[in-house]
């Protein structure tokens, strides 16, 4: 991995890969469940399939109590996972800065997704976002939502982080692109 010492791009490159963690990970368990997500990821994508398996066995920190305001050691973020992402060598990826929870990130991000894949054949494309203002609130599950009464934080837009609920797109054949209420479409906007 190549040495980032501006400060900027270090900060911009730890919230990507921290978000592209999180965001991959928030509902994964364990390998065998990647594993059964891999049958979204698009014939042919060698490279993400071995990146998605590599995340999802990368060690996960979330029993922090508190952190400081600039994180200085390895320890106090998912270095391992955002190690990964940083590495990841298939030339077709895009990172996406989103502050608005309900922006239009995610549809943007499918389409982005969509057009790499299917239209210009980049099956190893990958799509992170770096996540900021009530957009990073999109990464905590339903707990923290109640735990720390979240949905406060959206002015009345969310009550719930209805962005990680299972949709029921999610059981339509992925193969089935076109679909309009496929796991590919509008219908599944969902992390």
């Amino acid at each position: 991995m190549i040495s980032v010492t501006g400060r900027r791009h270090a900060l911009q490159s730890l919230g990507i890969g921290l978000t592209v963690g999180v965001a991959t990970m928030a509902n994964q368990s364990s390998v065998a469940h990647a594993a059964e997500a891999a049958s979204l990821l698009p014939e042919g994508a060698r490279s993400l399939r071995e990146l998605t398996t590599r995340l999802s066995a990368a060690p996960r920190r979330r029993r922090f109590k508190t952190v400081p305001m600039i994180l200085t050691d390895v320890d106090q973020w998912d270095h391992e996972a955002l190690s990964e992402v940083l590495a990841y060598q298939p030339p077709t990826k895009q990172a996406w800065d989103m502050t608005d929870m309900a922006g239009p990130w995610l549809n943007l991000m499918r389409n982005a997704l969509n057009a790499q894949i299917w239209s210009f054949r980049h099956p190893d494309f990958l799509v992170v976002a770096e996540c900021h203002g009530t957009a990073q609130l999109a990464l905590y599950d339903p707990a923290m939502w109640d735990k720390y009464q979240l949905g406060q934080l959206t002015g009345g837009k969310f009550k719930s982080n209805a962005l990680l609920l299972p949709q029921p797109a999610e059981s339509v054949d992925p193969r089935d692109f076109e679909n309009p209420a496929g796991p590919l479409s509008p219908a599944d906007n969902a992390i």
